[in-house]
């Protein structure tokens, strides 16, 4: 079952108040690990891998979500899923704060495994034999199908996998594009998984969770960027890996000039804590 995600106004105040503690607003930003792309098992022109999709993407860009202050919050930052060749390649894992967590970006659609001589087809046709679970996979954002040729049944290769998996409002996520289907083995391949959206967030500027590209080189995404993997195409190769994702929380300095965690730097009147990797914030 997907796990419902928490977002906008939250409050882990009552526990902590109990404690004496004080409670106070954040912003924060949250990115889950991009998908593994992708990969292409055969140098056939036909078949090519899925881009994977960016991990979800919730950020809250005002100070409405409620801490505590001397409360410990342990923070998960999500790893970028593996690129492999056919059904090797992985989703990205998630990213959590509190009650907040980012679903890890749906791995890309391998391409299937071509068999000559299949029944239902030409000689020279490919047939996959790896059936199960190969089309872009579910996650923040879906992974995108591969390509898949008209002359066989290959409808389960080439869907796009679902987006926003944890069910949230806003979305952290859209739907991979389906692979394209063409009797010329030039038509469009293996498209990667739909970006996020918010990928420009006030809360810490940047760029990310954007879909690999499909039918690709199998290009790796960047650390911390949460970008999902490419797709290989032309001959056979390996899809590439997710980017891990990231974690940002955001508070007023004066407000709480306790806290501490990850890597603090200052904003005007606030300061920011930026997690590349786990670790614990304490309000």
């Amino acid at each position: 079952m997907p796990i419902i995600g928490t977002i906008g106004a939250g409050s882990a105040g009552g526990f902590g108040q109990r404690r004496g503690g004080k409670p106070y607003n954040i912003q924060y930003l949250v990115v889950g690990g991009g998908g593994g792309g992708g990969g292409k098992s055969s140098p056939g022109p036909w078949e090519n891998g899925g881009g994977a999709g960016g991990g979800g993407v919730q950020s809250l860009a005002s100070k409405t979500y409620e801490v505590v202050s001397g409360k410990g919050y342990s923070i998960t930052v999500g790893a970028g899923g593996a690129g492999g060749a056919m059904n090797t390649n992985t989703n990205g894992s998630p990213s959590n704060f509190d009650l907040i967590t980012s679903t890890g970006g749906g791995a890309g659609g391998p391409c299937p495994v071509a068999v000559a001589g299949t029944p239902g087809g030409p000689a020279d046709d490919g047939f996959p034999v790896n059936a199960p679970g190969t089309g872009g996979k579910w996650g923040g954002s879906g992974g995108g199908g591969s390509r898949s040729n008209p002359t066989e049944n290959w409808a389960p290769y080439s869907n796009g996998g679902k987006g926003n998996y944890a069910v949230v409002s806003p979305a952290e996520g859209n739907n991979g594009t389906s692979g394209a289907a063409g009797a010329n083995p030039g038509n469009p391949a293996g498209p990667g998984g739909s970006a996020s959206p918010g990928s420009e967030p006030s809360v810490y500027p940047g760029t990310y969770s954007a879909g690999g590209a499909g039918k690709s080189g199998g290009a790796s995404g960047s650390a911390n960027t949460g970008n999902g993997g490419a797709g290989y195409g032309t001959g056979g190769g390996s899809g590439g890996a997710g980017g891990s994702g990231r974690l940002v929380i955001r508070r007023v300095t004066a407000c709480s000039s306790g806290a501490s965690g990850g890597c603090e730097s200052t904003c005007g009147a606030d300061t920011i804590h930026l997690f590349n990797s786990p670790g614990t914030f304490v309000a």
